[in-house]
């Protein structure tokens, strides 16, 4: 394949799956900069549009020939044309391309650019050669540029050096006849907006969307930015819900452009409870509908709850992960969750989603490693009242931080106080509480906490344990947390000391342990905790004037076979 402006590409072959790729590997000063962009790239793996290129894997590989780091980025577009090598066909053939040709290739490269820019994507490195073509005449981006590739000023001298550039320029206004300019009036008149020099009045994508050539052109594409809708043809109604699953999936693959189609389609899977054995089928049709009316709320809702549906199946029936924890299902997730982002409805069925792919290591590693924690983090603050929304998001961010693929690698802020405000205002929701122990015991595990932090989750939680003392997963979940926090902190051992509104601390656990003595879990985590605090000399007087050294010692009896030592106790 022709070389890139920055880096070679080749075509490659998966050995499991025997599956076509192009690779493309860009040549890096040194590993510094290639991490800074890998983590730059790794957007590229969330990008799902019908007219953008997928990609599947980056990484980082050392070249022995060159003795260079080099970024590796593998994409699904293999053997298929470039705008640029149909040029020069076309070119040396003295032939011109037909108008069909030049409208869809300008619907679909202005519907994928809106589709990026509304990601606050740019492409950076647009032009014909990354621009690819099927068959069928669809139009696909591909090749985008890297902050850190395309800043590289030795990179940039050696893209634009070619002499021939401008004179072939100057062959082409010559080839150019008024003809041309009065065929096309309203081509020209957006071809001068897109190459004004000032860039303060150079058109933006969305400008050009109203403008009347490019808006026809969107319309012969099918794009939604047209702002005109395919329906179906007279006398379908819908998908054909009486003929069966297969029926009703193939109807959505041939009518994946008409909107109508694919709710129709969904809204008959999502009611469906005999899909075992279409799980793949089903997932891969749900997915498609979501990737190709991502501005459609309703689509992405209703493709939410089937998702939701079909994973759950998968789980009931123990299906291989493989199947159903997908790349794809995973960004469809996260753009429905970043595209909707004020949808409660959307957002609590996409977060329940997020806890079951956190299961799996590379879904839960994607999630975490592109901003899937801070996606929690703003729902939690957006929505701290609607408790749906606050549910799914502290069990989702529980489920990718107990995860070891993400723990470490992802960033934090504001999940503490976000989690703490909705334990605070759903204080008397026990199954909620739950989660909000459990998603706070996450984030104790990873260390690192501010004293003031220490004292505030621990205030939180001695809350819960007050409010639900007999609810087995409340206190599970506090006594893990306080026993992490106690475990670093003293002034939250002096914290679990003081109830909340006064009393002992002490007593409440002792509480605790009478009404959960059967239970060896509970009884375990709390052994967890009253042995991190002992640890503390001024803690000790405490326990000893609240006399409960018998209970302990028929603790210590009862689960004499538990790992935790009650022995500075007693």
């Amino acid at each position: 394949m022709e070389p890139g402006s920055y880096g070679a590409v080749q075509f490659v072959r998966d050995r499991r799956s025997e599956q076509d790729f192009t690779l493309k590997r860009v040549e890096c000063l040194d590993e510094e900069r290639a991490n800074r962009a890998l983590k730059e790239a790794l957007w590229l793996l969330e990008l799902q549009h019908s007219n953008v290129i997928r990609y599947k894997e980056l990484f980082i590989t050392w070249d022995r020939k060159i003795s260079s780091v080099m970024l590796c980025l593998v994409m699904e577009c293999s053997y298929l044309r470039s705008l640029s090598s149909a040029i020069r066909i076309q070119r040396d053939k003295g032939e011109m391309f037909k108008e069909k040709v030049i409208r869809r290739m300008l619907g679909h490269t202005v519907d994928a650019l809106a589709y990026l820019h509304k990601q606050n994507i740019i492409h950076r490195n647009l032009k014909p050669s990354n621009i690819l073509m099927t068959k069928d005449l669809t139009f696909m981006l591909f090749d985008f540029g890297i902050p850190t590739v395309t800043g590289d000023e030795l990179k940039l001298e050696k893209r634009i050096k070619e002499k021939e550039s401008l004179s072939l320029l100057r062959q082409t206004r010559q080839d150019s006849s008024p003809l041309d300019i009065i065929t096309f009036p309203d081509l020209s008149y957006s071809l001068r907006r897109m190459l004004e020099r000032n860039p303060e009045t150079r058109a933006t994508v969305w400008e050009l969307t109203r403008t009347p050539f490019v808006k026809e052109c969107l319309v012969q594409c099918g794009s939604p930015l047209s702002g005109l809708k395919k329906r179906l043809p007279p006398g379908l109604t819908g998908a054909p819900s009486e003929e069966g699953i297969e029926r009703v999936l193939e109807f959505m693959q041939n009518f994946r452009d008409v909107e109508e189609g694919q709710l129709s389609g969904l809204e008959y899977l999502s009611v469906q409870r005999d899909l075992f054995s279409r799980i793949p089928q089903a997932l891969q049709g749900v997915v498609s509908a979501m990737g190709s009316y991502l501005d459609s709320v309703e689509v992405q809702n209703r493709g939410c709850r089937v998702l939701f549906q079909l994973l759950i199946t998968g789980l009931e029936h123990s299906l291989e992960e493989p199947c159903l924890y997908t790349e794809e299902v995973t960004s469809s997730v996260i753009q429905a969750i970043r595209a909707h982002s004020t949808n409660e409805e959307l957002i609590s069925t996409a977060f329940q989603i997020v806890l079951i792919l956190s299961r799996n290591e590379t879904s839960a590693e994607k999630i975490g490693g592109t901003g899937g924690i801070q996606d929690i983090v703003r729902a939690l603050k957006m929505f701290p009242e609607n408790r749906d929304v606050c549910l799914s998001c502290c069990s989702a961010l529980w489920g990718l931080l107990v995860n070891k693929h993400t723990s470490g690698k992802v960033s934090t802020a504001g999940a503490l106080e976000a989690v703490i405000t909705v334990g605070e205002t759903h204080l008397d929701d026990w199954e909620l509480m739950e989660s909000v122990c459990a998603a706070l015991w996450s984030l104790t595990l990873r260390g690192s906490l501010r004293e003031k932090e220490c004292e505030d989750t621990a205030l939180t939680l001695m809350h819960a344990l007050r409010t639900h003392t007999k609810r087995q997963g409340v206190i599970k979940y506090a006594s893990l947390a306080l026993a992490s926090l106690v475990s670093s902190s003293e002034l939250a051992a002096f914290r679990v000391l003081l109830a909340p509104s006064g009393g002992s601390g002490v007593q409440l656990l002792k509480e605790i342990c009478l009404y959960h003595h059967d239970d060896p879990e509970v009884m375990e985590n709390i052994c967890s905790l009253l042995n991190e605090m002992v640890q503390y000399d001024d803690v000790i007087p405490e326990f000893v004037s609240e006399n409960v050294k018998e209970e302990l010692q028929k603790i210590q009896i009862k689960f004499a076979s538990n790992k935790v030592s009650l022995q500075f106790l007693l």
